[in-house]
């Protein structure tokens, strides 16, 4: 499992108990500055032999720990686009977040949400996805990704914006 930097520990370590505690083998890798933060916790927790932490890495390094990975989670209560999650989509990763609406106006079915703060929850989905990608069945290749790609680029960002501002015909919001 890789897990991308989050602002809330309670789902990540939660989470963390969980699949150690039901997934045999069970490895997670933690991507981003939280060492510091989380090490003592994990330690207390006794997840040291099954939790490693990469610190930051090159954008190279980060994809290759992507498509090494089985599942993506990113417990986080608070974000702006998502480009982490749409970076492990891009590496066809599946990926469990909490609901936010930035992730679900941009990502749709491409995720599995959560709600909100439910850790319990949270951490019953990520094993979920594990146990699936263990067998080999990930939700994603009932989807598109590639449209989704395509939807999410620069060039599609830039017409969609363009769109809108021609509709407007220069007339702007009081």
């Amino acid at each position: 499992m890789l897990i991308g930097s989050s602002r809330s520990h309670t789902p990540l370590l939660e989470t963390l108990a969980h699949c150690a505690r039901t997934l045999p083998d069970f490895r997670a890798l933690i991507i981003g500055k939280s060492k510091a933060a989380l090490e003592p916790e994990i330690r207390k927790l006794g997840l040291a032999e099954r939790v490693t932490f990469s610190g930051l890495v090159s954008e190279e390094e980060k994809f290759r720990l992507l498509k090494s990975a089985r599942v993506f989670a990113m417990p986080s209560h608070c974000e702006g686009g998502g480009i982490v999650v749409g970076e492990a989509l891009a590496a066809e990763l599946p990926v469990v977040a909490d609901e936010l609406a930035p992730y679900r106006g941009v990502f749709g079915e491409f995720v599995r949400y959560v709600k909100c703060f439910d850790a319990e929850a949270f951490s019953h989905a990520v094993a979920a996805e594990v146990r699936a990608m263990r067998r080999n069945e990930s939700y994603l290749r009932q989807l598109n990704l590639t449209d989704l790609m395509r939807s999410l680029s620069w060039a599609e960002s830039r017409r969609h914006y363009q769109a809108v501002l021609d509709t407007m015909n220069g007339r702007w919001p009081e």
